[in-house]
């Protein structure tokens, strides 16, 4: 059983922001610990191409390469964590692909609920040097 507050969270480390995909855009907006220029991100365009109730992973779902939001996720390098049934068919395993991969291999397996996208991983450096 899921609990609504499951994938909802703002991590960091050192280097790197690890953020839950089931936060709403509009619950980043408002979250303490999210990063300052990720929310202006949302703020100015994000919000602007998706309604502040969807979530991150839905939107990652519905990206397309003529979206200025797939533009912004691929300049700040976004590494997506995936859960996944093994090949085995037999138990989950845990995978993070580049943005890259996400959309050519696994956006289409997410929408067809073949895997499930956990949490965005972003580089601080790659947030800090991002022209907003």
């Amino acid at each position: 059983m899921n609990n609504e507050n499951d994938f909802k969270y703002v991590l960091e480390d050192f280097s790197t922001v690890f953020m839950g995909a089931n936060h709403k855009y509009e619950e980043l907006m408002v979250h303490e610990t999210a990063p300052l220029k990720f929310k202006e991100v949302v703020a100015r365009v994000f919000t602007h191409e998706v309604s502040p109730e969807m979530t991150v992973a839905e939107h990652l779902m519905q990206l397309t390469e003529n979206d200025k939001s797939y533009m912004i996720y691929r300049q700040l390098k976004v590494k997506i964590k995936l859960i996944q049934q093994k090949q085995s068919g037999k138990g989950y395993e845990s995978k993070t692909c580049t943005f890259e991969e996400f959309m050519e291999t696994y956006q289409q397996k997410a929408v067809a609920g073949d895997c499930f996208i956990e949490e965005i991983i972003l580089k601080k450096l790659h947030l800090v040097s991002f022209p907003v």
